[in-house]
């Protein structure tokens, strides 16, 4: 049964949050589906996400728009992230790379990857980038993942996106 998903990466404005109230934003990112996995199906979860079936326009630092997505492997085991890792060139013929627990396996809970997301560690134009990642686990039976990231180098260069990937 085919699960749809919205997501969006949005450039500038304002985020009012009910918690933090009102404040700027370099960028926003939204995330949604028709139908999120059950949080008693969640925690059966485990497999590998790596099959890429569609992906915004990554956004630079600079706005420019585009890219491709090469790799993405979302990692599930018992409900928990367990591993994150994506490459991509954006707009810019630039290659970055990123992933989450230090390019090693870690943990945490799916309910944590939605709301607090993951910091990601990782390489892009002139050196190291870090960042941080959001995801959601959609379908009834969980079998495709939604999420956004962005990642920063020190000198200033950025990419941000979101990206859709299943078992």
């Amino acid at each position: 049964v085919p699960v749809i998903v919205k997501w969006g990466v949005y450039a500038g404005g304002v985020i009012v949050d009910a918690v933090t109230g009102p404040r700027l934003a370099d960028f926003f990112h939204f995330m949604g589906a028709e139908f999120l996995t059950p949080p008693a199906v969640q925690a059966t979860l485990s497999g590998t996400y790596n099959n890429v079936i569609g992906h915004t326009k990554f956004i630079t630092e600079t706005g420019a728009l585009g890219g491709i997505l090469a790799s993405a492997n979302i990692n599930i085991s018992s409900g928990n992230l367990i591993g994150y890792n994506l490459g991509l060139t954006d707009a810019m013929g630039r290659n970055w790379f990123g992933c989450a627990f230090g390019c090693s396996i870690g943990s945490v809970p799916l309910a944590g990857f939605a709301i607090n997301g993951v910091l990601l560690t990782g390489s892009g134009p002139g050196g190291g980038a870090a960042g941080n990642a959001h995801g959601l686990v959609v379908g009834p039976t969980g079998k495709g993942v939604i999420s956004s990231f962005d990642l920063k180098t020190a000198a200033g260069k950025a990419v941000t996106g979101s990206f859709a990937v299943k078992q």
